[in-house]
């Protein structure tokens, strides 16, 4: 991998991990991690140039200025700029999906062939039209005790988050204990006012709209996505696939690498 920082030339620098060559993969990681977590995806998709980035407020990238997922969209769009990129196939996991929902959302699919989400849903929080336990498994009380444990013990959160979030904990306890080792690295403070935000977020009337193809990854297993809110997303957008891993809950290019990579690299070859 190739580790480099991207200056935006207005006091943002990006830390990005850039391998390969052929037309751009950009990865966006999930909460709280950064763009270490796509390892076996920076190496894993040969024929394609896969750029992997350390969100503002994550790794070793500076805080945002304003904790939003729109200014991260932003900045996700000023990346694609300086690098001269305009074919990108747009991959975010969990928190990172919300961005590229909130991409979409203020920029369109501007200097994008296609999206890919992974394991997250349109609507984070209980809604009109949106119960919990059909359209989320989440609740405003789970949401505040991750907010208040984690200005508390960071690591105790990340672990929670990270074993919730992993299907078989006997055969990937390495990998949850190097995500929360990753996870450690964040802002604090920003890096919790940037879930509260993606919460608050309401993403679903943004599906339609989305004129690129779209690729969705879910966990058989997750607790982050039920089986009605999977069937909803590939209804509204207008051209997706969904592929399901069955052995995995929220970090399936963790727990099903190979196949993950497979889906992926022929998403990519295919779109636009």
């Amino acid at each position: 991998m190739h580790p480099r920082t991207i200056d935006l030339g207005d006091g943002r620098r990006v830390r990005a991990l850039d391998e390969g060559d052929g037309r751009p993969i950009v990865l966006l990681h999930g909460w709280p991690t950064n763009a270490n977590a796509w390892g076996r995806q920076l190496t894993g998709l040969p024929g394609h140039r896969v750029l992997a980035l350390d969100l503002p407020g994550f790794g070793l990238s500076p805080p945002p200025a304003e904790p939003t997922i729109a200014e991260l969209a932003r900045t996700v769009r000023d990346v694609l700029a300086h690098e001269g990129i305009d074919d990108a196939v747009l991959v975010g996991w969990s928190m990172g999906g919300c961005v590229v929902l909130a991409y979409c959302e203020r920029f369109g699919t501007e200097r994008l062939r296609g999206i890919g989400i992974v394991d997250v849903s349109p609507r984070l929080l209980p809604g009109p039209g949106w119960a919990h336990g059909e359209g989320t498994p989440f609740s405003g009380e789970g949401l505040e005790t991750w907010r208040a444990g984690w200005l508390a013990d960071p690591r105790a959160v990340a672990t929670d988050v990270y074993t919730i979030g992993i299907a078989d904990l006997d055969r990937h306890a390495r990998e949850r204990e190097w995500l929360v080792e990753e996870s450690l690295k964040a802002s604090r403070e920003p890096a919790i006012a940037l879930l509260l935000d993606a919460f608050r977020a309401d993403y679903r009337a943004v599906l339609p709209a989305i004129d690129v193809p779209a690729l969705l990854l879910y966990g058989a297993h997750s607790t982050s996505t039920t089986p009605w809110v999977r069937a909803y997303t590939e209804r509204e957008l207008p051209d997706a696939e969904a592929v399901v891993f069955e052995r995995s809950s929220h970090c399936p290019m963790l727990e099903e690498t190979a196949a993950f990579n497979a889906a992926l690299d022929a998403f990519a070859r295919r779109a636009g």
